[in-house]
């Protein structure tokens, strides 16, 4: 589990001082990993104004600062999932500004987090907690994303079908969009058709809204 923070409720230690503490140091290596591609201990303590043993004494490796730093900011991708995709939006704005303004706001979250990714990633399959954060961040998306559909279908606005087959083909096209022809440079003719390719998936078979 994860808590509000987003950081793993087993690594996270007990206590509001020592939370406090391993937020900030958490908060310092994705900033130094956004800034630099990779992180020191003495950079990430300069950086949350501790010292690089009260950084060793919260994360024992620096694998252990790594997926602190990834939970951060995958918590931030379940805020644009839940804030991209709101049926809210969807009864009153149409299935066709949503698609494209949620296209957009995942591309620009993942140029934020390009090297921040680069870094998780390529651990995925060896770590466990970076693996585990990871699955846990998936499931709360796409569970988001199951409510939406449902909610979509009864409103007429997303077509008929199975409510989990859709949710995990958009949670497959979501993570798509963590590609280096999208991140950090403005491609508006492919965002379009990025766009155009979920409103394809999701719009009901006759017509793209009820």
């Amino acid at each position: 589990m994860t808590s509000q923070t987003g950081i793993a409720d087993t690594a996270r230690p007990s206590g509001g001082k020592a939370q406090r503490t391993y937020d900030r140091l958490a908060a310092a290596t994705l900033e130094e990993i956004n800034a630099h591609g990779g992180f020191t201990a003495e950079a990430v303590a300069r950086r949350a104004e501790s010292s690089p043993a009260t950084f060793f004494s919260y994360f024992p490796t620096k694998d252990d600062a790594l997926a602190a730093a990834f939970s951060l900011a995958l918590d931030e991708l379940v805020i644009v999932a839940e804030d991209g995709l709101r049926i809210e939006d969807l009864l009153d704005r149409g299935l066709e500004p949503v698609c494209s303004d949620f296209v957009d706001q995942v591309v620009a979250y993942f140029t934020r987090y390009t090297l921040m990714f680069r870094a998780a990633l390529v651990l995925l399959p060896q770590n466990k907690s970076i693996r585990d954060t990871f699955r846990d961040h998936q499931a709360r998306t796409l569970a988001h994303y199951v409510r939406f559909i449902e909610l979509g279908q009864k409103s007429g606005f997303v077509r008929k079908g199975d409510k989990n087959a859709l949710a995990n083909t958009l949670m497959v096209m979501t993570q798509g969009l963590n590609n280096p022809l999208l991140t950090g440079r403005k491609q508006a003719k492919l965002h379009r058709e990025l766009s155009r390719g979920l409103i394809l998936h999701l719009a009901p078979d006759t017509a793209s809204g009820p």
